[in-house]
């Protein structure tokens, strides 16, 4: 037996004598915050993202169970109690559903007073004379801006545009105006009300229907001003808190229908406004000429 077997056989007699101890608990996991990732793609709004952001979700990680894969609440909440893993979908029961009948009665609805209002603004809008133009913007530089900028996707794309807004409004200060109610016999606009501020109303969806809350004197704000003036207008609108003060004095209206998917429209007009800007929804779209050799289009 050489030196070193038998110093490991006492060693192993050692080992044998001494006391059973416990093995060392485990220590409970504990859940990270994710490293910064790009979330701006991920269909969602933007109270989700804020409560994605409070319980260290990782929103490129949540499968979505909304409409189109948006992400909700529920979702978010549901991943985050999984311990990070995608939470197993509950089993849907089977609807029933009956068989098409005929001879039921029609049934007569009222419209809410939010609606009346909408109602009588969109037939207002359809008696201004007017014409659309539309325009293909990129926003391939806008996008790096805002992923680079602010990580939790709280900074909207139309904050940019309602300050560029105010910036052309500088320069043709006759689209920010007010048309007055004085007519010709002709019953032809006679004169109008060129404002001084620039209040840029935003056209948002809300379960009274379509609203327009305005920024007031955007020409006098910061780009992040004017988007934390959104994200409180939003608030507002979700809960139904709006004001007079917020939805009057509008001059001009901005509004978007990039999550519902709609890529060219015709806004109305909101009396006395003289001029709306619609923004479709952002689509992938081939460059040419950026390649050597490729002929310019």
């Amino acid at each position: 037996m050489e030196v070193g077997d038998d110093v490991a056989v006492k060693e192993e007699a050692h080992r044998e004598d001494a006391p059973a101890t416990e093995p060392p608990k485990a220590e409970p996991e504990r859940r990270e915050a994710p490293a910064s990732v790009d979330d701006s793609m991920v269909l969602t709004t933007h109270a989700v993202r804020l409560l994605a952001k409070r319980m260290n979700v990782n929103l490129t990680q949540v499968k979505g169970s909304g409409k189109r894969g948006r992400v909700t609440k529920e979702d978010v909440i549901l991943f985050a109690e999984s311990g990070g893993k995608p939470a197993k979908a509950a089993a849907k029961k089977p609807v029933k559903t009956e068989a098409p009948t005929a001879g039921k009665a029609d049934k007569v609805v009222k419209l809410t007073d939010a609606r009346r209002a909408m109602v009588k603004a969109m037939t207002d809008g359809l008696s201004i004379p007017h014409e659309s133009v539309q325009e293909e913007i990129s926003f391939a530089k806008l996008d790096k801006v805002c992923k680079g900028f602010v990580k939790d996707g709280s900074l909207q794309y139309v904050s940019f545009v309602v300050k560029a807004v105010s910036c052309a409004l500088a320069q043709y200060p006759v689209l920010n105006t007010h048309a007055t109610e004085t007519r010709d016999n002709e019953g032809i606009l006679v004169d109008y009300v060129e404002k001084a501020d620039h209040n840029v109303s935003i056209a948002l969806d809300t379960p009274s229907g379509l609203l327009t809350p305005s920024i007031k004197a955007v020409q006098t704000k910061s780009i992040m001003q004017i988007n934390e003036e959104i994200l409180q207008l939003m608030d507002k609108a979700k809960n139904a808190t709006l004001t007079d003060s917020d939805l009057s004095d509008g001059t001009i209206t901005v509004s978007s229908m990039r999550e519902l998917g709609g890529i060219v429209a015709a806004p109305l007009i909101f009396r006395p406004q003289v001029a709306s800007i619609f923004i479709g929804r952002g689509r992938l779209m081939p460059e040419f000429g950026k390649v050597k050799g490729a002929t310019k289009v």
